[in-house]
């Protein structure tokens, strides 16, 4: 087969291909709707080669696992749709969305030189996106060696190694000449125009690729970096083990006086770049040390470094993206830069991800940032951020038992779950669990802000939660935050509390103290109810010692970047309206419910679970189709039902992409709405729905089925319906567990009927616009 790789995206280049024909309509080849089958009937697949692969919003959505990762579609031939000539197609176009940074990938555009469909020659083209998303045009001259009469099927390999977000491809077409797509950039990065290719090897936006890590060969034997012409690049033998693996990643375990360096050839970076970007996993100091010049030609060469362990404070234990700004190492008006040297301590295996060069205004959410470095000596990373003038809050000190510094008691949720120890003398608390078990990560310890159901802390809007630490063991992570009291600061208002704000703790840890800009919780102050901390993610005791709201932080502390966060849904917004939504449950009881909503003319809201439909024994996913049909709203539920809390980034994401991918592909609808098992969430959850533009459904009405189900007074779901549905709730979570709760559905419904309430779905009691019309 004939490989044509042409490295880097830049201008466009003529096409190739005449569009004189009198007319040219552009072909879909795959529109996103259905998984393993595009819109010509073609097959579509990653042949178990990536670590996921599913469809949802009309996205194939991937997780690469690096070089061997690949996807492909077929059925062009077989379709007749193969001749580009005859149909004046002009090029190939598609969307890519990347969260994690620049995306590289090989598409492989497959052809015969005579009308076969069994056998074919391959044309390479090498791609570079920005990060965001970008419309990709690939005009058919890119492909030189291709025969366009006859197009057999697409293949896209060698894809970027992705660890959190999947990479997102969209809207596969053939497009005309008079069609070419415009460009956009919708999150970090310049807008790119990625058309046809040049000799220049790098990507078309303004970052620029030092190391890569993708070539094992160039680097272990060659001695040379990703960049164009080449540099040197070597840990001149001073490590223990040294070797780049097929996730882009260069893994080495040092020795005494172990460093790795990349060459940059003197290159003038301060008109055009704004610093550094890399990931990496280390079990010590990394000392990161610039090697550059004031003038060209580096006669003169000047050092300095940063310690990425001390001046971050952040844990490096996962692959951790890192900025580092030329200011943090110099004042320096004009840069030319020689060498970027890491150095590490520890003899430890570190992992170090692609080396960039990033341009001013590049973003990176999540990462961890370094900050500028000043010219007084003795000082070098002042606070850069704001500082309020409202004074000290003190909520606990933790020299009583039953009350925090406020006179307000503080407690555990649930002591069997999360159990905390006062020790008086030495004012601190110490956080345990004595179930260890996964449950155990829905207990919450909390202390009141006051004795009051809301208190104002609007005055605090521009200072920052402290939080210190005494003991912290490895590997453990939770959250904090501050509850939202209900708007009439009743504490017999349903709900209350109304939500909560919280930051995974991790992220805003520096040695052991927590600094987390009040401003990041995304609650009312003026209804702040109590301090949580919750949602560990292990068992190991912690120790705290104060918790406080201060005006600033000290410098050397890093305040990371604020995630994205939608609030936590409790209650209907349209009024007189309840909402029924109904979570998975016993199959058998799946037709019996739909039969009660039927005949008593309602329409609900279900949170489906992922698994159970790939199940065909359990005639769920036609059960719901036929839900769908008669005007319930679909929603989902997870895919297996963990606690989310409990579970890995990895398994999160997995749980999500596989709930909503189950949904999609066995129902048909793509889902918008999501209730958490066991109402369990944390930050990243909450970070990835809003991502994702998921609505995060709680509860307000609680029949209590989990508790009174199967008991010998199963009747006390009557009780526990009535109770909150008269105090105010009006979102109800019920499962189709047992026979008891489903018989008494139709109470249910009735009830809230004679109080004269409109039953809807929970789309419908939100005001949602895309919800059809309350009736």
């Amino acid at each position: 087969a004939m490989h044509t790789r042409i490295l880097g995206i830049a201008v466009l280049l003529g096409v190739a291909v005449s569009c004189a024909q009198a007319a040219c309509t552009p072909l879909t080849i795959d529109s996103f709707t259905t998984l393993n089958k595009n819109n010509l009937g073609g097959w579509v697949s990653d042949d178990g080669s990536c670590a996921s692969f599913v469809v949802n919003n009309n996205k194939l959505k991937i997780k690469s696992k690096g070089t061997g990762s690949y996807w492909y579609e077929s059925g062009l031939c077989a379709a007749g749709n193969n001749n580009a000539v005859a149909a004046g197609w002009a090029g190939l176009s598609f969307t890519v969305t990347s969260k994690e940074g620049p995306v590289s990938l090989s598409v492989n555009l497959q052809t015969n030189s005579v009308a076969s469909c069994t056998t074919y020659t391959s044309s390479y083209v090498s791609v570079y996106v920005a990060q965001g998303t970008t419309q990709v045009t690939l005009p058919f001259s890119s492909f030189p060696s291709a025969f366009l009469s006859n197009i057999v099927a697409l293949s896209f390999e060698s894809m970027s190694v992705t660890t959190t977000y999947p990479i997102a491809f969209g809207s596969l077409s053939f497009y005309c000449a008079n069609g070419t797509a415009t460009s956009t950039t919708t999150a970090a990065g310049p807008t790119t125009k990625t058309t046809s290719t040049s000799t220049a090897a790098g990507p078309t936006t303004c970052d620029l690729t030092v190391e890569d890590f993708n070539d094992p060969q160039r680097l272990l034997f060659l001695g040379y970096n990703a960049m164009s012409p080449p540099a040197a690049s070597s840990d001149d033998g001073t490590m223990a083990t040294f070797m780049v693996d097929y996730n882009r990643t260069l893994t080495f375990k040092p020795k005494t006086n172990s460093y790795y360096y990349t060459n940059l050839n003197c290159k003038k970076v301060s008109s055009k770049y704004a610093g550094v970007v890399f990931r990496i996993t280390m079990p010590g100091e990394v000392i990161v040390t610039l090697e550059y010049s004031t003038s060209s030609g580096c006669s003169s060469i000047s050092s300095a470094d940063v310690s990425l362990n001390s001046q971050l404070g952040v844990p490096f234990n996962t692959m951790t993206r890192v900025t580092i700004p030329w200011s943090a190492w110099t004042n320096a008006g004009t840069i030319f830069v020689n060498s970027i040297v890491f150095s590490p301590t520890a003899k430890s295996p570190h992992t170090l991800g692609p080396i960039r060069l990033y341009c001013a205004g590049s973003t990176f959410p999540g990462a961890a940032k370094l900050p500028s470095a000043t010219a007084a000596a003795g000082i070098p990373f002042p606070t850069p951020y704001p500082v309020s003038t409202a004074g000290r809050f003190l909520i606990d000190k933790f020299t009583s038992s039953t009350a925090n510094a406020l006179g307000a008691g503080h407690a555990s949720s649930d002591p069997t779950l999360l159990k905390p120890t006062y020790n008086t003398a030495a004012k601190t608390m110490t956080i345990s669990f004595p179930t260890a078990t996964y449950e155990s990560s829905d207990g919450q310890w909390y202390s009141p802000t006051s004795n009051s159901v809301c208190t104002d802390l609007s005055k605090y809007a521009s200072s920052y939660l402290h939080v210190k630490i005494a003991s912290l063991p490895a590997g453990q992570d939770f959250a904090v935050g501050f509850e939202q009291a209900p708007s009439t600061c009743v504490s017999t208002a349903n709900p209350n509390p109304e939500g909560f704000g919280e930051v995974q703790a991790s992220r805003y840890l520096t040695g052991t103290d927590i600094y987390v800009p009040m401003s990041h919780f995304n609650i009312t102050l003026q209804r702040t109810g109590a301090f949580l901390l919750k949602s560990f993610r292990s068992w190991s005791s912690v120790t705290f010692s104060i918790v406080e709201i201060v005006n600033s932080v000290p410098s050397g502390v890093i305040v990371p970047d604020q995630l994205s966060q939608l609030p936590l849904i409790f209650k209907c917004t349209v009024p007189n309206t309840i909402a029924f939504g109904i979570d998975d449950g016993n199959p058998n009881l799946a037709s019996t419910v739909m039969d009660i909503l039927r005949s008593e003319n309602v329409k609900a809201t279900f949170f489906v679970l992922g698994f159970p439909l790939t199940d065909f024994s359990t005639n769920l996913a036609t059960v719901y189709k036929g839900a769908l049909a008669e005007g319930h709203q679909i929603a989902f539920h997870s895919y297996t039902h963990p606690y989310f809390s409990s579970v890995s980034d990895a398994d999160l994401d997995w749980q999500i992409e596989n709930g909503i991918s189950a949904v999609q592909n066995l129902i048909g609808v793509t889902p918008t709405y999501f209730r958490p098992p066991f109402g369990n969430v944390d930050p990243r959850l909450r970070q990835r729905l809003a991502d994702r533009g998921i609505k995060n459904i709680m509860w307000s009405i609680d029949v209590q089925d989990w508790k009174w189900g199967t008991s010998n007074t199963p009747e006390k779901q009557l009780t526990a319906f009535n109770t909150t549905f008269r105090s105010g709730g009006s979102i109800v979570v019920m499962h189709y567990l047992y026979d008891s709760t489903v018989s008494y559905l139709r109470t249910f419904i009735r009830t809230a009927k004679a109080a004269g309430r409109k039953i809807v779905r929970v789309d419908q009691c939100l005001g949602d616009p895309n919800a059809p019309p309350i009736q």
